[in-house]
């Protein structure tokens, strides 16, 4: 006899749809893993302005997966929000997706419909416990795709700028202590990498914590017939995120004049949302800034050396995981390869001076067969350890067990 199926509620600081950045991507995949499995998933997402989303625009595929409910808001970080949040003893980072009106939303939706799981995508949207808690017997699981507030740390001890890393300081604190407290009166976490997970632990039962990393469906990363240009190096990603800003400029000032001088025939590609004209300032030979493409896929299988060269932030690199799935030759940092898995010169190359990093890049493309290798190995760990329907198995087991179990 079939199990009877999960009625999940998935709570969201914003549409997962279209999945153009890592967060998308990721609440996406675990969203669409439940509905694979059976699971009967309702989403009720904030719609902010900065990732406005026309809900009639939506593709069919997915709202017929999904019962989806938005709520239209202006969240937007302002300077007058962050003055002012300095009398408060709130997180500015937490605080602005504290909406009353939602609030009476989801209170109506929890009274007229039964769920078995509140699903909270991101400790961004802990603010809602408490009525969840008084309106709904439903277990609550937040999946939590990073330790945000160490996150934020990373972010604050890079900062140069004395007034950014003191506001950003006392941000990161507040930040810890929302965070522990969502951890400490929620049934459950899931986390993307084991040492995510680790955290989680000292905050919530062993056994109530789960690791699910983001999944990949590896066969649209098959070569389909598209030229690889073994001259390309590249990065891709949203540099409206600013470690990757600051990543890439680091790239362009630090390592790609020392590629350039050893392997003339080199390009490198930036590609990704939100590319500030600044870039361009940059009097460095061979750079070619794409912007936005319009398929990740596509444009990852007609390049070769990926670089993420990143000294901040937190949680596991999706893009990394798909660029393994693509083939791409990829050099990144001890903190870009964390929570992967991943071993130096097995499925990547991992660099941390300007220096390493070059050599990395002109190691690729000096030796296609050591590449080869690497790249081969990368495409087979993927399948093994991030294939879509084996991590949304787990994923909803875990789900079940959780709603057996008394709150805690």
């Amino acid at each position: 006899m079939p199990e009877k199926p999960l009625h999940i509620l998935n709570i969201c600081n914003r549409v997962v749809y279209p999945p153009t950045d890592g967060g998308t991507i990721s609440a996406l995949a675990a969203a669409n893993g439940l509905a694979e499995q059976g699971c009967e998933v309702t989403i009720f997402a904030l719609n902010p302005d900065k990732h406005y989303v026309d809900v009639h625009s939506l593709p069919q595929e997915f709202t017929q997966r999904f019962h989806l409910k938005t709520y239209n808001v202006n969240t937007d970080v302002t300077t007058l929000g962050a003055v002012a949040n300095l009398f408060s003893p709130q997180s500015y980072h937490t605080i602005r997706f504290n909406i009353d009106e939602y609030r009476a939303q989801l209170i109506q939706l929890l009274q007229e419909q039964h769920f078995d799981i509140v699903h909270i995508e991101g400790v961004h949207m802990a603010w809602y416990i408490p009525e969840i808690r008084k309106y709904s017997t439903a277990r609550i699981i937040l999946r939590a795709p990073n330790v945000e507030h160490q996150l934020w740390e990373s972010t604050a001890n890079s900062q140069t700028n004395i007034l950014k890393k003191w506001y950003l300081s006392i941000q990161v604190e507040r930040y810890k202590k929302f965070e522990i407290h969502a951890l400490q009166h929620v049934d459950a976490v899931v986390g993307l990498s084991p040492e995510d997970v680790q955290f989680f632990a000292q905050y919530v039962p062993k056994e109530r914590c789960h690791c699910a990393p983001t999944p990949v469906d590896t066969s649209a990363y098959q070569e389909q017939h598209i030229h690889r240009n073994a001259n390309t190096v590249f990065h891709l990603g949203d540099l409206g995120w600013q470690q990757n800003l600051l990543a890439v400029e680091w790239f362009l000032q630090h390592v790609w004049p020392l590629v350039h001088k050893h392997t003339p025939q080199l390009r490198f590609s930036i590609a990704g949302r939100n590319i500030p004209q600044t870039i361009n300032a940059h009097n460095v030979p061979n750079v070619d800034v794409i912007g936005d493409v319009p398929s990740a896929a596509q444009f990852m299988l007609a390049n070769n050396i990926m670089v993420v060269p990143l000294f901040a932030g937190g949680g596991i690199r999706i893009k990394i995981i798909e660029g393994m799935a693509a083939g791409n030759c990829i050099v990144t940092t001890p903190l870009g390869a964390q929570g992967l898995g991943v071993t130096h010169k097995q499925q990547l190359l991992i660099a941390q001076t300007p220096q390493e990093f070059a050599e990395a890049i002109v190691h690729y493309a000096n030796n296609p067969e050591s590449a080869r290798h690497i790249t081969e190995n990368a495409r087979k760990f993927t399948q093994d350890n991030f294939e879509a329907n084996t991590i949304a198995k787990a994923y909803t087991e875990f789900y079940r067990h959780i709603a057996s179990m008394p709150p805690r």
